[in-house]
C-alpha cells in the first residue's frame, strides 16, 4: 500500500508551517526509520527521507495523516479519518473498525487526563521544558502533587517525556499552559504519550517505525524510532480493559509490561540511596571516568578510589540518573587490566553528560563493590551488597550498559588469556542480560558492542546504534537455572546465588503481576512458545495482552495449551496477528474449556 501525506516545514525548513506536498507513489513504504532529531545533531544512522527533488524530510517536519489510520485514544483499533493533529481527548466513537490487512500503517496516539488539587500548597514537583510545539515537555517528576498522583494511580503515572498538551482549557501557548500550572490551584491537565507509526507489513526481518520528533530542549532524545514503539503502544489494551488512561513506556517510571503488584523497590529510588549512604554500594562519577580514560588510565579496585569519583550521598537526588554496567571481566585479577573496556565506558559517559548538560552514576562491581583482600568490615558489606545484586539490573528507571564487545569494536571472544571470555558465555552477564530483559524497559538497554569509533558523540547516536528495539519473553527460572548450568564461572558457587537471585526477580517482576501487557514487539511463534513455559508460574495474572506481534498459529496454539493453568486469567488480547481462521477458532475454544468469559477475549 502507498502511505500518502502531507509534510508541514519545521522551524529549520524554508517557509516554516508550510504544508509541502510529498509525493510517495514511487515507494512502497514511506521509510520514517528516524525522526527523533536533537538541535544540532546530523540525521541518525539509517534515517531515509530520499523523496527527490525539493520534498525532503526534514528534521522538525511533521507528517500530516489525516487521511490515514490513526489509533483511538486507548491505543487500541482506529478509527479513519481522524486527524492527526487533533490533541484533546476524543470520546469513544461507535464508527465500524478499519480493515486489519498487514501492512496497513497505523498511527497511535495516548492522551490521559491528571487531575490535581493545590490548595493546601504543596508544589506540582514537575520540571518542564517549554517546547517548540507549544506543549510542557516533563523532564522530571520530582515528588510533590505529580509523584503522589503517581502513587494513587500507578497505571496513569505522569513520568518524564510526556507532554502537558492543555491545562483547564488553556491549550496553544507553552507559556500559557504553564503560567496556567503555576496561577490555577484546581488542575485538569491532558497529558500526551508519544505518537508512533506501526507499519505491520513484514519484510526482511525488519521493521518501520517513527516517533515524534523530540526538539530542541530534549537534549537527551532518547526515544529513537524503535524505542516509541514501546512507549506509545505498551498498555494501550490493558488501560481500555481497566477502563482508565494506563501507562505507556517511556525513559522512565512505572513498566508497561508489568501491572500492580511490583515492589517499589524496583521502581524507586530509596533502596539505592539506602545502599550508597550505608556504604554497601558506591557508584561512581561518568565524569570521572570519563577523565580516568583519557589519561589512559586502569579502573582501580572499591579500596583504592579516589574521593573525587564517588557519588556522595548528599550527591544521590532525584535529579541523578544510574547507568549499571554489565561486562565481562578479562582476568580474574582484573576486569580490564588494558583499560579497553574503560574507554567505551569514559566515552559514553562524556556522551551522555554532554547532551544532559549533567553527570551520570555509575555502577561496575570492580568499583563499586569491595574486593579482596577484604577486612571484615568490609566483607559484610560486600555481603550486604549481594542480597541486592538484581536490583542495578532489575530496577526499571536505571540505564543497563551492556559491553558485549571492546572498545576496538572486537568481540571479546577469546581476548582474554584464561578461558572462556565471550560476553553470551559467562555467567554473571547471562544474569544481567535476563534481569535487564525482566525490566521490560528495552530502550534503557543499551548494547555498547554495537557502538563503533565515528558512530556519533551524542546521545541520541548512542541511542539509534545501541538501545534495544524489543525485549525478549521472560525465561522461566527452571530455564535460567540450566542456562547457567551451560555458563562459565570462576567460582562455582555464583551459580547458586544467581539462580536465587534470579528466581527472586521473577517472582517480583512477572509472577506477582497482575497485567502483562507484550504489544508492538515484533515477536512471533518463537518467542510465544517460550512465553508459555513461563505463564502458568504467573499466579497473580489478570490480564494478557499479545497484540500487534507477528503470531502465527503455532504461537496461537502454545498460549492456548496453558490457559487452563493460568486460573486467574481473565482477559486476554491477541488482536492484530496473522492468526489463521482456524488457528483463531482453536484459541477461542480453549479459552472457553478453560471457563473464561467469551467477551473478554480479543481477537479482533
Amino acid at each position: 500500500s502507498v502511505l500518502g501525506g502531507v509534510v508541514r516545514g519545521g522551524a529549520q525548513a524554508s517557509g516554516a508551517g508550510a504544508a509541502r506536498p510529498v509525493r510517495t507513489g514511487s515507494s512502497p513504504r514511506l521509510s520514517l526509520d528516524v525522526a527523533v532529531m536533537s538541535k544540532g545533531c546530523k540525521p541518525m544512522p539509517g534515517a531515509r527521507g530520499d523523496l527527490g527533488g525539493d520534498a525532503q524530510l526534514c528534521a522538525w517536519d511533521a507528517v500530516d495523516l489525516s487521511g490515514c489510520v490513526k489509533g483511538d485514544d486507548a491505543g487500541g483499533p482506529a478509527q479513519a479519518g481522524r486527524g492527526l493533529g487533533s490533541e484533546g481527548p476524543q470520546a469513544g466513537g461507535s464508527s465500524a473498525a478499519p480493515s486489519t490487512a498487514r501492512g496497513a500503517p497505523r498511527i497511535m496516539q495516548r492522551l490521559y487526563r491528571v487531575r490535581l488539587d493545590r490548595r493546601e500548597g504543596q508544589g506540582l514537583g514537575l520540571a518542564v521544558h517549554q517546547d517548540r510545539d507549544q506543549t510542557l515537555l516533563i523532564m522530571r517528576v520530582c515528588g510533590g502533587l505529580v509523584g503522589d498522583w503517581n502513587e494513587k494511580h500507578p497505571d496513569a503515572a505522569v513520568r518524564s517525556w510526556d507532554r502537558i498538551v492543555a491545562v483547564n482549557g488553556v491549550q496553544g501557548s507553552a507559556e500559557a499552559v504553564q503560567r496556567e500550572c503555576e496561577r490555577a490551584e484546581a488542575l485538569d491537565m491532558t497529558i500526551r504519550r508519544a505518537r508512533v507509526l506501526v507499519d505491520l507489513q513484514p519484510h526482511s526481518g525488519e521493521r518501520e517505525l517513527a516517533s515524534e520528533v523530540v526538539s530542541d530542549g530534549a537534549f537527551r532524545a532518547i526515544a529513537e524510532e524503535l524505542a516509541a514503539v514501546r512507549a506509545t503502544a505498551g498498555r494501550s489494551e490493558a488501560d481500555e480493559a481497566a477502563g482508565i488512561a494506563g501507562n505507556s513506556e517511556g525513559a522512565e517510571g512505572s513498566c508497561p509490561c508489568v501491572g500492580p503488584g511490583i515492589p517499589q523497590c524496583y521502581q524507586g529510588e530509596e533502596l539505592i540511596h539506602k545502599l550508597v549512604a550505608d556504604g554497601s554500594v558506591a557508584l561512581v562519577r561518568g565524569s570521572w571516568l570519563t577523565e580516568l580514560a583519557r589519561n589512559q588510565g586502569v579502573l582501580p579496585r572499591r579500596q583504592d578510589l579516589p574521593a573525587k569519583a564517588l557519588w556522595t550521598p548528599e550527591g544521590l537526588t532525584s535529579q541523578v540518573e544510574i547507568a549499571a554496567v554489565s561486562y565481562c571481566w578479562w582476568t580474574p585479577e582484573h576486569p580490564d587490566p588494558g583499560g579497553a573496556q574503560l574507554q567505551i565506558l569514559g566515552r559514553a559517559a562524556e556522551c551522555y553528560a554532554k547532551s544532559t548538560r549533567r553527570d551520570i552514576a555509575v555502577f561496575i562491581d570492580w568499583c563499586s563493590l569491595y574486593q579482596p583482600p577484604r577486612l571484615p568490615q568490609e566483607q559484610a558489606s560486600f555481603m550486604e551488597s549481594l542480597c541486592h545484586v538484581d536490583l542495578w539490573y532489575g530496577h526499571r528507571q536505571t540505564w543497563k550498559w551492556m559491553l558485549t564487545a571492546s572498545a576496538l569494536g572486537l568481540s571479546l571472544e577469546g581476548a582474554a588469556p584464561r578461558g572462556p571470555s565471550g560476553y553470551g558465555r559467562r555467567g554473571w552477564p547471562a544474569f544481567e542480560w535476563a534481569a535487564s530483559q525482566l525490566a521490560g524497559v528495552p530502550e534503557r538497554v543499551l548494547d555498547l558492542g554495537r557502538w563503533r569509533p565515528g558512530g556519533g558523540e551524542v546521545w541520541a547516536d548512542v541511542m539509534a546504534a545501541c538501545a534495544l528495539s524489543s525485549r525478549e519473553p521472560p525465561t522461566s527460572p527452571d530455564a535460567f537455572a540450566k542456562l547457567l548450568e551451560e555458563k562459565a564461572f570462576t567460582h562455582s558457587v555464583d551459580r547458586a546465588l544467581l539462580d536465587a537471585a534470579y528466581r527472586r526477580l521473577f517472582e517480583d517482576l512477572v509472577a506477582s503481576a497482575e497485567v502483562l501487557d507484550f504489544s508492538c514487539l515484533g515477536w512471533g511463534d518463537e518467542e510465544l512458545q517460550r512465553l508459555a513455559l513461563a505463564l502458568p508460574l504467573c499466579g497473580g495474572l489478570r490480564r494478557l495482552y499479545l497484540s500487534w506481534n507477528r503470531v502465527g498459529d503455532a504461537g496461537a496454539e502454545a498460549v492456548a495449551a496453558v490457559l487452563p493453568r493460568c486460573n486467574r486469567l481473565c482477559n486476554l488480547g491477541i488482536a492484530g496477528n496473522p492468526i489463521s481462521d482456524s488457528g483463531k477458532h482453536s484459541l477461542r475454544e480453549a479459552w472457553r474449556r478453560a471457563g473464561k468469559h467469551y467477551e473478554q477475549l480479543d481477537l479482533w
